[in-house]
């Protein structure tokens, strides 16, 4: 699939929808952090008595680090807004509908279920804090859920 100038992050309830219920479509832009993708993994490394090492592994995690740019009141069709972004990062419930697990869609169709995790920072894009053309940058970290 070729790439898109947009990725999506909808909650898990709206899957299937058309548009979706929570989330959208948002523009990831070139600005610190940027699009990163980050792979973590939980280790541990001690020096034991005799001089030794006690290395400990444990899981691998994928994390996921975007700048997004955003309105606070979108019209554009299919689009997620700031309130969208704000609801989707509120999500603490894992067993509730929707849960806590977002979906998603990177720029080349690739699929991801995900947790907002982090803190959820929006900066005002221009002096016009309300309506259509009042535009928010935000970073936002997801964690790949571990299959």
């Amino acid at each position: 699939m070729p790439a898109t100038k947009y990725i999506i992050l909808t909650s898990d309830d709206a899957v299937g929808e058309d548009p979706p219920s929570l989330g959208g479509r948002y523009i990831v832009i070139q600005a610190d952090p940027g699009l990163r993708h980050t792979m973590r993994k939980s280790q541990s490394m001690n020096e034991t008595v005799e001089g030794g090492l006690d290395v400990g592994m444990g899981g691998v995690y994928e994390i996921f680090t975007l700048m997004l740019r955003t309105r606070h009141t979108e019209d554009e069709e299919n689009y997620g807004d700031l309130a969208d972004l704000r609801a989707m990062y509120a999500l603490n419930d894992p067993f509730g509908t929707p849960s806590n697990v977002l979906k998603y869609t990177d720029h080349h169709g690739d699929t991801h279920n995900v947790w907002m995790i982090g803190n959820l920072d929006d900066m005002p894009l221009t002096f016009q804090v309300e309506g259509l053309h009042a535009w928010y940058t935000m970073p936002i970290t997801l964690q790949k859920v571990p299959a």
